[in-house]
């Protein structure tokens, strides 16, 4: 498959019949990934990052973003964990078996560079942790995840920046209500800490509650793409 041809396939996916398709199925997979991290996992990552955001000082901007992304990092890599098709039924056991693995992908994640950390609208890291989890484990399979990962990217790069864009969007538009939601609660026009503070919070907690649309959505196209173009990943038996 040339790299054009692929370019060309991948946006077939934005076709009025195949979007409304792709649209439903991630909505499904949405709603099952709220219901499994709310029951067994969610309500505890939220829990323990606003409680991480909590030892910090507004001021102690550092250690506060330090804390937030390897918050982000645990509350991604759960929702890969729950959105990855598994035969293994999706309980405390089955998260519980993949905390090894999540060990080890933060350790290594924290060398790489600043372009491939984690964010909610990051397909190098969903790509990466799906292949990782779908694979047999170990550093070899981590650094071909990785590469898998990126080949994913780079073959499907115009579908992904379009979709990249709408998130951006949508995101900005968010950042933007939430700034108006923390002037209102600011008096006399003066940015007290204690403001700042929990507008900061409240942004963290609402934008944590909408991490599962994004890594579902490319969740989806992890495993549609995946199967359209498999043996771009990997070799026939």
């Amino acid at each position: 498959m040339t790299l054009v041809q692929s370019w060309i396939d991948s946006l077939t996916l934005l076709k009025p019949k195949n979007a409304q398709l792709f649209i439903m199925v991630t909505i499904k997979s949405i709603i099952e990934a709220y219901k499994t991290l709310a029951y067994y996992f969610f309500v505890l990552v939220l829990m323990l990052g606003v409680w991480i955001v909590s030892l910090f000082d507004i001021q102690e901007s550092s250690s506060g973003i330090v804390a937030l992304s390897l918050y982000y990092q645990l509350l991604l890599f759960a929702t890969c964990a729950a959105t990855r098709p598994s035969i293994m039924k999706k309980d405390r056991a089955y998260f519980k078996s993949q905390n090894y693995v999540l060990i080890y992908v933060a350790i290594i994640l924290f060398f790489i560079p600043k372009l491939f950390w984690p964010t909610a609208h990051s397909p190098f890291y969903i790509f990466l942790i799906l292949f990782f989890l779908d694979s047999a484990k170990g550093p070899k399979n981590f650094l071909f995840s990785a590469w898998n990962a990126l080949k994913m990217i780079l073959y499907n790069l115009p579908l992904l920046a379009i979709v990249g864009c709408f998130f951006y969007l949508i995101g900005r538009l968010f950042f933007k209500l939430m700034l108006i939601v923390i002037a209102s609660v600011v008096s006399d026009e003066v940015m007290l800490p204690e403001s700042l503070w929990a507008g900061l919070l409240l942004y963290n907690i609402l934008a944590a509650l909408l991490v599962p649309i994004g890594v579902c959505t490319y969740a989806n196209i992890y495993i549609k793409k995946l199967h359209d173009q498999f043996d771009l990943y990997f070799q026939s038996p």
